[in-house]
């Protein structure tokens, strides 16, 4: 990823997973060039990149090559059909609170968090 380029995440901020995921992109952004919304009103994470807008699995793998995470793993991922990634995407994102839970109030992520 480019070091310059800026990334927006909107996010459900009321889901424990989805927080604790956006609390650890907040320590590997040490520059602070992710911007967050946690008024997201889909079902799914979406991430907007250079005024092109992604969903689903593609959204989590954009989120990984820009935090530098294990190419590997990236790779992998890349390689995986999208409508496998998406039919597991959508079956975490469908029973979220029922696994990981429901946050009382809503996360607002800042650097110190």
């Amino acid at each position: 990823m480019q070091s310059d380029q800026k990334i927006i995440i909107k996010f459900d901020g009321y889901c424990n997973l989805c927080s604790f995921w956006i609390k650890y992109i907040i320590k590997k952004d040490p520059n602070c060039k992710i911007n967050y919304s946690n008024n997201n009103k889909t079902n799914s994470i979406v991430v907007i990149s250079n005024d092109i807008t992604y969903y689903e699995s593609e959204a989590i793998i954009k989120i990984l090559e820009y935090i530098n995470f294990n190419p590997t793993i990236i790779y992998i991922l890349k390689v995986t059909p999208k409508t496998l990634l998406n039919y597991i995407y959508n079956f975490v994102s469908k029973y979220r609170y029922a696994i990981f839970g429901k946050r009382r109030s809503c996360y607002i992520p800042n650097k110190e968090n």
